[in-house]
C-alpha cells in the first residue's frame, strides 16, 4: 500500500503541475522570440533620410526572404495568430504583446507591398490610409493598425508613451525599439524611448533659444489631449525626460515661448532610400 501511495503521489504531483503549465500556457513568448529575430535580423544602425535621421529596416531583403517556404517572418505570423491573448496574465505583458503587435502589422503591411516609398502608399490604399487596412488575425477576429492603437492599447491603459512606441515604418516615427517589448520590462524600456526619441533633434525635440521657439515632434499635437492629461503636457514629458538644463530654461522661458510642430516626413524607414539619399548628397 505504501508503494501505491507513493506512486499515486508522484502522479498527483505531475498533473498538478502539468496543470498549473497548460493553464498559464507559454502566452506570446513564440512570436515574441520570432519577432525579435526578425528585428536582429533586419534592423539595421540609424541613417539620415531626407535629413531625419532614423533607424531604418532592409525592406527589400526582407520582403524577399518573407516570401521563401517557412521563412521567418511566416512563422512569425503564424506564431502571433496562434497566440491566446487570455494567456497573458498582467496588463503589462497585455501592453507589450499589442505593441509588439502594432510595429509587426506595420512591418507586414510594408512586406506584403514592397517596394513602395510610405506606408501611405496607393498601392496599400487608394485613400492613403493605411491604418483601416486589416492586416493581422487575433482569435478569429481581423486587426487594423487603428484598432490595434486606439481599441487595444490607448483605450485600455492611457499610457501616452504607447505613441511614441508604436512605429508605422516612416522616418519621422519613433525609432523602432531593437528588442521586442516585455512585460517584466515594460516601463524601462518606454522610458528609454522616450529618452531616445526627445534626443533626437531631427524629429523629436530642440529649442531655439534666440527666438524662444520650441520645436517638437507633430506626436505632440496629433495626441495633445492624451499628453495633457496623463503627463501634464509637452513640458511635463521635457521634466520627466530631459536633462537638467533644458528643464530649467523651460521653468524660465516656456510661459513665453512658441511651440512649432516638426512637420512629419511619411517616407518609409527602408535602408534603400537611406542609401538613395547618401548617394545623392555625395555627387
Amino acid at each position: 500500500m505504501r508503494r501505491w501511495g507513493i506512486v499515486f503521489g508522484l502522479l498527483g504531483t505531475i498533473c498538478l503541475s502539468s496543470g498549473n503549465l497548460f493553464a498559464g500556457g507559454f502566452g506570446d513568448t513564440e512570436f515574441r522570440e520570432l519577432f525579435g529575430e526578425l528585428l536582429n535580423r533586419y534592423r539595421l544602425p540609424k541613417e539620415q533620410v531626407n535629413g531625419i535621421e532614423t533607424s531604418v529596416f532592409d525592406f527589400k531583403r526582407m520582403s524577399r526572404d518573407a516570401r521563401l517556404p517557412d521563412s521567418l517572418f511566416q512563422r512569425a505570423l503564424i506564431a502571433f495568430e496562434e497566440t491566446d491573448v487570455s494567456e497573458l496574465r498582467t496588463p503589462a505583458e497585455l501592453k507589450a504583446f499589442w505593441m509588439n503587435a502594432y510595429n509587426f502589422a506595420a512591418m507586414k503591411l510594408v512586406v506584403d507591398y514592397y517596394p513602395l516609398k510610405s506606408i501611405r502608399d496607393r498601392k496599400i490604399s487608394l485613400f492613403k490610409y493605411p491604418w483601416s487596412k486589416k492586416v493581422l488575425r487575433s482569435g478569429g477576429k481581423r486587426l487594423t493598425l487603428k484598432g490595434i492603437e486606439q481599441t487595444r492599447l490607448l483605450e485600455q491603459f492611457q499610457d501616452p508613451r504607447i505613441v511614441f512606441a508604436v512605429n508605422c515604418m516612416t522616418i519621422s516615427c519613433p525609432d523602432i525599439a531593437p528588442e521586442p517589448f516585455e512585460g517584466n520590462q515594460l516601463d524601462a524600456q518606454l522610458d528609454q524611448l522616450m529618452r531616445v526619441f526627445l534626443a533626437n533633434k531631427t524629429k523629436g525635440f530642440w529649442v531655439e533659444h534666440s527666438s524662444l521657439t520650441i520645436h517638437a515632434s507633430w506626436i505632440f499635437s496629433k495626441h495633445k489631449d492624451l499628453i495633457d492629461q496623463e503627463m501634464g503636457g509637452l513640458e511635463g514629458v521635457i521634466h520627466r525626460y530631459l536633462d537638467p538644463e533644458t528643464c530649467t530654461w523651460m521653468e524660465q522661458n516656456g510661459k513665453s515661448s512658441t511651440v512649432r510642430y516638426l512637420d512629419h516626413d511619411w517616407t518609409l524607414n527602408d535602408s534603400a532610400l537611406g542609401e538613395m539619399t547618401q548617394s545623392k548628397l555625395t555627387r
